[in-house]
């Protein structure tokens, strides 16, 4: 089989054997190769980040569930059950980050948004500090969106 026979298959391109038999084309492919590395490995910072939050709003959400609960003499096995299972779905959806991560933080917005909610309502004393830090939260998962979006397309796409 001759080696330019087909050159629309990946696996039998010629490679080429010395620096100057690159065409400019060539030479524009790796470009653009290497600056959507760059560029997906720069959305990828978002990762550890947003599963950081998550993981801070779970142990948050647990603690204080247990010191409001612990303050009113409230301590039950109910209780606990839902502060673990509160804290365990934000643990879950920091480490689903790593699979979607456009998708996580959607989520994790809309559930912390519902728990606030919820807090508002059945809650005697949210202060109004405990509101600063979850709006700085939600802050902060916002802002991570675009990149997450990003990210995610680029997936997608395999670039």
């Amino acid at each position: 089989m001759d080696n330019h026979s087909d050159l629309s298959d990946p696996l039998h391109r010629r490679q080429p054997e010395s620096p100057g038999d690159y065409t400019a084309g060539d030479f524009l492919t790796e470009h653009v190769k290497g600056i959507s590395q760059s560029e997906k490995e720069s959305y990828k910072r978002v990762i550890p980040k947003t599963r950081n939050i998550f993981m801070g709003i779970a142990a948050l959400l647990f603690a204080r569930d247990l010191v409001i609960a612990y303050a009113q003499d409230k301590v039950t096995p109910v209780i606990f059950t839902l502060a673990i299972t509160e804290a365990c779905l934000f643990v879950g959806i920091g480490f689903y980050v790593h699979k979607r991560p456009y998708t996580a933080i959607l989520i994790g917005l809309v559930v912390f948004t519902v728990f606030w909610i919820l807090s508002l309502f059945y809650s005697s004393g949210d202060s109004t500090s405990a509101s600063v830090v979850r709006i700085v939260l939600v802050l902060i998962l916002a802002l991570h969106i675009p990149d997450a979006r990003r990210l995610e397309k680029m997936e997608k796409e395999r670039i």
